[in-house]
This record gives structure tokens, sequence and C-alpha cells, in this order.
């Protein structure tokens, strides 16, 4: 069904004019067209073909060339055929007019635009409306709009729209007045009897911040992710070290961040049990091996929308599964799941015995034989461009000359010449390179070493290698290596992805052997820095010069994820990068995650297990609770709350290994579990309503009034959901998060319940003196209507020199965490820091003491809640 917003005078413009001067289509930065301009298979096809000549070279397009161009491809000839093509092109040339392109041209786009925006459920009517054929004024104001508006200024209206939606799905304004003191008697005595504190929350100090879980309130407490998700021990990753196997890396090891930069290993976290292997393959041809766990930060692309999500293996094949039908994309353009590229890996410099450069023109045209025949001893460089083998001697303080007979033969003599060998051995410059030597062409590599140098000597072993082997195509500015050997072809993946840069690998058999051809994809800028004296550089720099469409990845998409059936040992990492991130296999960009659990069993059980006094304690009364997850399955959070009523380390319970009474206090915990009001509901893929309808259940069969979500975030029924209440306006993630956490807190209004829920942090958590809620990531305004909101964070060095005088002075533990307090409506304590003690293996945090911001100390004593009889808000303190 085509749309309305399709401009047939525009479209014939358009392709005439391109048809009649297709060099139009040099222009790219001022002209971009695409198929998606056009609603008619017909125009597709046309405009395609035209395309498809002018990069082939054709200066001018006649029907000839189109006809014949159409007849291999049956098909699309039969439907040009049955639209009268060449009848067709040929008026269209006839009325296309050059001078009035720009204008057309432009109208075309908007089109593009508004039909994008009338797909995804937008009513723009409001803007232009092609089927008002009654009110003339109206449609001759939206015409002159529309002509004297850019694509910016489409947009900006329907963000206008965003917000204005925004005030009044958040913002109910209307109300009765009332007179100031009305009952204002009856609620000091009511607060005399009923102090306004809710149930007790796990930890001492925490409950005098908080006053407890207060029913009608909403609590937001955000943290760093935490521990990592697990990858095979057998996986090989990059390190400043060298490459490391997952089960060798110890705490304090340095991997590499998705900055290029060395990361610390603040934790690892070996599994204690097999994790079934899932399989990710990118469009680059790299393959990741995780646990279904493993969490990704990866960008969606919807539409024109790019939304940065992190989200477990298993949820983004849910994702696709949903909204396109698995991954079968072809090409990275169709590919909507995508990881972003490495920056260069920062390994230190190196010292090398050959200048990398000459080293890489050894490796792709030096002949480097080390045998009994003389003459094969000798290193000679292949090749017709005497400007390698000048600066090859130049570089190494050699003098050359050419083969009377090989013209493209090139020798080196050491300057003076010895005596006994005037021309230069290979095992003399090969001496600390004896894995080189005797190497046919289908059987060179790179010395690993040379991989792991710094920045700039990777750099010029790149340029060493394309000035000899690699090539650069003068119209299409496409870089291209191509060698036989499958080594060679592997070290070359290796030094383009440590640098940052897109790479995929061909393969193609001939009858005598196999062609291995790498497609190097960078930035039009960086194009001659794969080259350094060649004249292969002077064409890369013409190209980089054109105007012609910038052609460049960022990112790969996901192709493919696959359960395996298969289990190995697996371990993951806590890193000490701001963003949290790491490099993997391949310099494959994955994350870590944190898990959040113990105040719900502390609601709802009426025991926990004390380890300072080594017995079982009463803990009030038991609460009907909700704890709903949308990451983790049911098995992996019972897990935790065994650990946590057992103080038992999850790893014994995972593993089934346990320390002597362990196993009984285990048993126990189950049991408690068993008789709590404590309800698990996993829902992966959820909206509002979900959330609102399983609140609604849980208080119906339940009377649950103490919630827990364990993080908010989108998912792909909330984005259609709110894109439907909305009134069919699409929305930015901000906004999505942002109207999320208002209805959690129009629902705790509504019917009478405590909500706490997470959420992650941006990448700028580390280096912010006050953290609070502009860390929050995706949206600040998240924090605009919660009661109280808290960030748990690690503590850095930093921390401990500052408090170093207030530890020694009073005798306290060395926290492991701290808890920023920035938001406390009607409470005493914000802009404070708790300092905790930790145990992250029985989901236990305790604060010890506060200081504010500037570790100034705050004195602060415990408030003890205990719960009188079952009526949910007779509490006393």
């Amino acid at each position: 069904m085509s749309s309305k917003y399709n401009d047939i005078t525009s479209v014939i413009q358009v392709i005439g004019n391109v048809y009649k001067k297709p060099n139009l289509l040099e222009d790219t930065d001022k002209y971009v067209i695409t198929d998606d301009d056009f609603e008619n298979q017909f125009h597709k096809i046309v405009f395609g073909v035209i395309y498809k000549l002018y990069e082939l070279g054709a200066k001018t397009i006649s029907i000839e060339n189109i006809s014949d161009f159409l007849a291999t491809r049956p098909e699309s000839l039969a439907v040009f055929k049955a639209n009268k093509g060449v009848e067709w092109l040929t008026k269209v040339q006839e009325v296309a007019q050059l001078e009035s392109f720009d204008y057309y041209y432009g109208r075309l786009k908007k089109m593009s635009l508004l039909r994008a925006y009338d797909k995804y459920g937008i009513n723009v009517d409001f803007l232009y409306d092609p089927d008002n054929i009654l009110d003339v004024k109206k449609k001759q104001a939206q015409e002159e709009w529309l002509d004297n508006s850019s694509l910016e200024d489409i947009s900006q209206k329907v963000n206008d729209m965003i917000d204005e939606i925004k005030m009044k799905y958040v913002d109910d304004t209307w109300g009765e007045s009332v007179q100031a003191g009305e009952g204002i008697f009856e609620l000091i005595e009511d607060l005399k009897q009923n102090p306004e504190v809710g149930a007790p929350l796990y930890g001492p100090l925490i409950n005098r911040v908080t006053r407890g879980a207060r029913l009608k309130k909403f609590y937001l407490r955000s943290a760093a992710s935490g521990t990592g998700k697990a990858i095979p021990n057998y996986t090989f990753i990059p390190t400043p070290e060298g490459y490391k196997q997952v089960g060798e890396i110890q705490e304090g090891d340095y991997l590499f961040g998705a900055d290029g930069k060395p990361t610390k290993v603040l934790q690892v976290h070996p599994q204690p049990e097999e994790k079934e292997i899932w399989k990710v393959t990118f469009s680059d041809g790299r393959v990741a091996e995780c646990c279904g766990n493993h969490l990704w930060e990866y960008f969606y692309c919807d539409g024109n929308e790019e939304i940065r999500h992190i989200e477990s293996t298993r949820n983004i094949l849910k994702r696709s599964k949903l909204k396109q039908g698995g991954f079968q994309q072809a090409d990275h353009k169709g590919l909507r799941f995508r990881v972003k590229l490495n920056e260069p890996l920062q390994y230190p410099e190196k010292k090398f015995s050959i200048d990398p450069y000459c080293m890489g023109l050894i490796i792709g045209c030096g002949n480097i034989w080390n045998n009994s025949r003389q003459r094969k001893n000798i290193l000679t460089l292949s090749t017709y461009e005497e400007i390698l083998p000048k600066a090859f001697a130049k570089i190494m303080g050699l003098s050359y000359y050419q083969d009377s007979r090989r013209h493209k033969n090139w020798y080196f003599k050491r300057i003076p010449p010895q005596p006994w060998n005037m021309n230069l051995r290979s095992a003399d410059i090969l001496k600390d390179y004896p894995s080189l030597w005797n190497n046919n062409r289908h059987e060179r590599v790179i010395p690993f070493v040379y991989l792991q140098g710094s920045v700039e000597q990777r750099w010029r072993l790149l340029q060493g290698i394309m000035d000899s082997k690699g090539q650069v195509q003068r119209d299409k500015g496409r870089v291209i290596f191509e060698t036989r050997s499958e080594y060679l072809a592997n070290d070359m993946l290796e030094l383009l992805r440590g640098l940052g840069i897109y790479v995929t690998l061909k393969t193609f058999k001939d009858p005598a052997s196999i062609r291995y051809i790498l497609h190097i994809q960078c930035k039009k800028a960086d194009k001659p820095k794969c080259f350094r004296f060649s004249k292969k550089r002077k064409i890369a720099e013409e190209f980089a010069a054109t105007q012609k469409r910038e052609v460049f990845l960022s990112s790969i998409g996901i192709v493919n994820i696959e359960r395996t059936a298969k289990k190995t040992a697996m371990t993951c990492f806590t890193v000490d990068a701001k963003d949290s991130l790491f490099l993997m296999n391949d310099y494959i960009v994955t994350h870590n995650t944190r898990t959040m659990i113990a105040d719900a069993c502390q609601m709802a059980c009426p025991e926990i297990y004390d380890t300072d006094l080594g017995m079982w304690t009463k803990n009030n009364k038991s609460l009907p609770t909700l704890y709903i997850t949308t990451e983790q399955e049911l098995s992996e959070a019972q897990t935790m709350q065994l650990a946590f009523l057992s103080a038992v380390n999850e790893e014994h319970i995972l593993n089934g290994k346990y320390e002597k009474g362990e196993y009984d206090r285990v048993i126990r915990a189950a049991t408690l579990l068993q008789n709590s009001p404590l309800y698990v509901e996993e829902l992966p893929d959820f909206s509002l309503q979900d959330i609102e309808n399983t609140i609604k259940k849980n208080i119906r069969e339940h009377n649950v009034k103490y919630i827990f979500l364990d993080y908010i975030h989108t998912s792909m029924k909330i984005l259609e959901e709110i894109t439907k209440r909305s009134g069919g306006v699409k929305l930015r993630e901000d906004n999505i998060l942002f109207m999320m956490s208002i209805k959690l807190k129009d629902l705790c209004n509504q019917y009478g319940v405590f909500i706490l829920s997470s959420t992650q942090l941006s990448g700028d958590f580390k280096t912010n003196d006050s953290p609070d809620q502009t860390l929050l990531r995706g949206a600040k305004s998240i924090a605009d209507k919660i009661d109280f909101g808290s960030i748990l964070l690690a503590v850095t060095q930093h921390d401990i020199d500052s408090l170093s005088t207030l530890l020694t002075n009073n005798g306290l533990e060395t926290p492991k965490l701290k808890l920023s307090i920035y938001k406390n409506r009607r409470g005493q304590y914000k802009g404070i820091y708790l300092w905790c003690k930790a145990d992250l293996g029985i989901c236990r945090v305790e604060p010890m003491f506060a200081t504010d911001y500037a570790y100034n100390y705050v004195p602060m004593n415990d408030l003890k809640i205990e719960m009188k009889g079952c009526v949910w808000d007779d509490m006393i303190s």
C-alpha cells in the first residue's frame, strides 16, 4: 500500500534530471538519493539502473544502456516494460528542468521524511495533509510552509509535539484548591500515632536516611555495572602484555577498554558451574562465544534513529525475533543490532631491530631465502616502484641497486660495504626473526611482536605492507589487500582490527591455490594513511579530496545468535573503565552487569542468618513482596536469595560444594523461601501496561504492597505502547524512560504501594565529585518524580586517601562501596555518602558511617523500625 506522501512531480523531475545529467550524483555532500526516496517499484528500478550505470563510470546514459543493463535481470525488465519504461523515460527527459532540480530534490526528501514518520505511526497531518481537498486556505498554508522549511525544521516540529505530549502526560495541574489549614490538627495527631516511616530496608543507617520503605513512595537506587557476565575460560583476549586465556587472568591484571587504553581488572568471578555456550556472529566475520546472560552494549537502528541499549545475548535474540523475524539480513545496512568498534589498542612502544615500515616491505615484496645456494641467501625487494627500495635503504642505513636482468629486483649493501659479502643477506637482517626465512608467498606471516607495537609503529607496519602489496581503486577509493597466505591474511585482520578499522575477508579458489582478499573500510581521510611512499598514496589523497560519499563503518552488525547446547567453564570480570567495557577475542567490545535482590528478601522472609552472632535471627513481619525481573531467570534470582538469607557464598550453592554447616543453612533458607510471601515475575519484554497488570494481579492475589523492579530500561513492547499512547508520535528513548519513571510513581499513588527500582549509569560516574541524577544513563529526568534517589559506587583510591584520618581515628573498617544520597524528599539527609562494607557473594551491602561529599563526617544513629500487627502502614520507630 502506497503512502499519501508521494509527490509524483518531484519523482519525475529528480529521475529526469539525473538521467539527463548523471554527474549530479557526484556531489554527495549536497545530494543523497536512495531507493527509499521512491515509493513505486518502477521508479526504484529506473533510478537504480541509472545509479548503477553511473557507478560503473558512465558519463552519459541512453535508453540502450538501460535496456542492456536490464537484459540480465528479467524480473526488473518485466516491470520496466509493463510501465512502458522507454516511453516514460523519453517524456521525463523532455520535461526535466535542470534549473529547478534543487527545489524538486528538496521536496522529494521532505516526502521521504514525512513518509518515514507515517510508516512508524506518527500522524504528521498537522504539518502537511495531502488528503485535504476542502480547506483550501489550510492546504495553501501547508504548501508554503513545506516549501520554506528544511528537513531539520520538520524534525523540530515533531520534537516540539513530543515535549507537549510529555507535559500533558506527566503534569496533571488541574484540581480543586483547598484552604491551607484544612485538616492540619488531625494530621498532627495522626503523625503522633503513626510516624511517616515504612517497612525496614536491609542494613544499618539506611532506614535513618530513608525512614524505611514508605507506601506510595518510589525509590531509585542506581548502580554502575558490576559483575561481568561470563565468557569461556579457553577464550584468548588481548591484554597489554599479549594474549591471555580468560582462565589465566587475575585481579590486578590489565585488559583493554573500548577506548583502546589499558583497564585494570578489579574483580575476577570464576563461575562454579559450566554454562551453555552461545555463539554470536558479526558482519565482518568475527565470532564471540559467551553465556546467554552476557551483556552487550549495542545500538539498535530503528528507521533513522539509533538507540543505545545494554542487554543480554538472550534478550537480543528475543528482540530480533519479535521485531524482524531473526537475523536474516545480508548486508550491514540491514543489520539493526550493532556493536561499536574499538579505538586503536594502546600497546607500549617496542624496540625493533628492523623499522616497522621496512618489515612491512619485507613481508609484502621481500625475497627472504636462507639456504645453501649463495644467490638465494641475498635479501631482495621485488617491485617496479624505486621509491620503495630507496625508502628501505634510507631508513635502514643501506645503499641499494637494481638487478640488471630482473629489473623489479633490488639489492642492498652495507655502508661501508663488507668485504666478505657485498650484498645484504636475509640471515643478517632477519637474525631476530628466523621464522621468516625460506617462507614462500603462501606462507608469509607478520612476526607476532610487531602486532603489539605502539599505534604509530603498527601504522608504519601497515604502510609498508600496503605500499608493497595493497591496492586503492581510483574511482571508488576502495582499499584492498590480497595475498595467497592464509597466515598473512589472518595477521592482517588482527593488525587492522587492533587499529580500530572495519575489515572483511573473502576467499576465492583458483585452480592452483586460494586467494585471500581483505576489504578495508576506513574514513576517507584515513585512506592515504594506509600508504606512505608509493603511488597509491597519491591516488588515495585524490579520492579523499573528492566530494564522494563517505563509506565508513564505526560498528559491526550482529548477523546471528545461536545456542550450541554445549557447556564449558566460564569467568567474568569487573573492570576499572568509565563505561565498564572491555575487549574480548578479536577486539569485540563487551560489557559488565550488576544484581539487586537483598531488600526483597528482607521484606518477605521472617528470618536471616546473622554472621556476627553465628545464628538465625528474627526479621520483623513477613510482608507480601513482589520482585519483577526483566533480565534474570527464576533460578538466577533463587540462588541469590538463598545466598542472602543463609550467608553462604552463591558460588558454593551453584557448585554444590559446601563448607561445614553451610548446607544446613541453605536448606533452612530454602524452607523460608517456600513459606514466605515473596513472589517473582519474569518480564523479559514488557510494556507499561504489563507492569501495571503484574502489580494489580499480585495485589489482588497476594496482597502485595512492596515491589522491586530490577531495572528501568526500554523494551520493544514499551516502544510500541508509548508510540500509540502519544498519538502516534515516535518518542526518543530519553522521553520513554522519563515516562516510564512517571508511570511507576503514578502506580505507587494509585495502588498505595512502595516501588524500588534501579538504572545504570553513564560513563562519567567515576570522575564526578557529586554523583547525582545527571549520571543516570538514558535521561536524568528519570529522577524527577522519585521520592528517594541514591547511586551505589565502588570506592576509589582517592576515597580511601581522603578517608584515611577518619578511618584511623575511629577504628573503622575500610569501605568497599559508597552510596551517594542525592535526593531525599521530606528527608533530612541528602548530598551525603553512606560508606559500606560489602560481601557481594552473599548479596549483603551494609552502611557503616556517613560523610558529606567533601569527606566530612556526618554523625548519624541507626533507626530501628518494628512492625506492629499485620496492618501494613501500622508502624512505630
